[in-house]
C-alpha cells in the first residue's frame, strides 16, 4: 500500500482554517457556474421511477454512480460525509464541464476539477497524468482501473471497488445507472472518468482518486468493459489522495447543495453491491 495511505497524518486536519480560506470558498461558490447536463431518456425515466433520493445510510459500505464518476465507500463513514463526497465531486465535474470540453480539452478540465475541490475545502496532494502502458494486444478499462488504484488504496477499499465494478458489469446496457455513467464518461472515441474510494478515520473523511482519460479510434459501449485494441487506443491515468478540511467545507456545504439543486437527483444513484 502506498505510503500516502498508510501514513495517519494524511487523515489529520491539524491546523484550523484561516478566515481568508473560508471567505475565498464563499466567494468561489458565489461566482461558480455549473454545466446543465442533458439527461438521457433512460436516466430521466429511471430517476422518476426509483428512490433516487433515498436517505443515505451511515456506517455501511456503498457505491454510487455520480455523473461520470464512480464513488465507493468502505464501512464506517457517516451519512453526512458520504453526501459531502458525492456532492463535492459532482460539483467539481459540472463546474469543469462548464469551463472546458470534457473530452477535447481534458487536461484543462482536470485542472479546474481539482482546483474546484481545493477551493471548497479538499486538501489535495500533487496531481499529474502519465500514459498507462498496456500489455497485450487488447485490454478492458476495468482492469486498468484495478491496476492503478491498488497502488494507492487499502485492501478494504479495493474490495469495495471490485464489488462495484462487478455489479456494474452485471447491469443491462439499458439500465439507468449504466446509461448515466456511460453518457457522462465517454463520447465517441474519447473518455474521461474518475473512480473515487472514500474512508473515514478520527472523524475526518479522505478520498483516493483514480482519474482516467483515453482516446481511441474505436467507439465503445459499456465503456469500462469494452475490449479495446491497444494499437488503436491511448489511455492516461492520474492518482490523487485528498482529505476534507471540515472547517472550510462546513461553511459552504449548504451553498453547494443549493447550487446543485435537482442535479443531485439527476446525476447520483446507488449501485447495489
Amino acid at each position: 500500500m502506498n505510503d500516502q495511505v498508510s501514513n495517519p497524518d494524511v487523515l489529520k486536519n491539524t491546523h484550523p482554517a484561516p478566515m481568508e480560506k473560508i471567505q475565498q470558498a464563499h466567494d468561489f461558490m458565489d461566482s461558480l457556474e455549473l454545466h446543465e447536463p442533458v439527461v438521457p431518456l433512460q436516466v430521466a425515466n429511471f430517476v422518476t421511477s426509483t428512490a433516487a433520493n433515498k436517505e443515505i445510510e451511515s456506517d455501511s459500505k456503498g457505491a454510487y454512480v455520480n455523473n461520470g464518476s464512480l464513488v465507493t465507500f468502505v464501512d464506517g463513514i457517516s451519512a453526512q460525509h458520504k453526501k459531502d463526497v458525492l456532492n463535492s465531486t459532482l460539483l467539481a465535474q459540472l463546474a469543469a464541464t462548464k469551463k472546458y470540453d470534457r473530452y477535447k480539452d481534458t487536461e484543462a478540465w482536470y485542472k479546474f476539477y481539482i482546483d474546484t475541490l481545493e477551493k471548497i475545502g479538499w486538501v489535495a496532494q500533487s496531481f499529474s497524468f502519465s500514459e498507462y502502458q498496456v500489455s497485450g494486444s487488447t485490454f478492458t478499462v476495468d482492469k486498468v482501473v484495478i491496476d492503478v488504484l491498488k497502488a494507492i488504496a487499502s485492501e478494504n477499499e479495493m474490495a469495495v471497488v471490485q464489488e462495484t465494478l462487478k455489479a456494474l458489469e452485471a447491469l443491462s446496457d439499458k439500465d439507468g445507472k449504466l446509461v448515466l455513467f456511460d453518457s457522462n464518461s465517454h463520447h465517441q472515441g474519447n473518455g474521461n472518468f474518475q473512480i473515487a474510494s472514500a474512508r473515514e478515520a478520527d472523524g475526518d473523511v479522505a478520498v483516493n482518486l483514480g482519474a482516467f482519460y483515453f482516446d481511441s479510434t474505436q467507439n465503445s459501449t459499456k465503456v469500462l468493459f469494452f475490449e479495446f485494441k491497444s494499437s488503436e487506443t491511448n489511455i492516461f491515468k492520474g492518482t490523487e489522495s485528498a482529505v476534507l478540511n471540515e472547517e472550510v467545507y462546513s461553511q459552504v456545504r449548504d451553498k453547494i447543495v443549493t447550487k446543485l439543486g435537482g442535479k443531485i437527483a439527476q446525476n447520483v444513484d446507488e449501485i447495489e453491491i
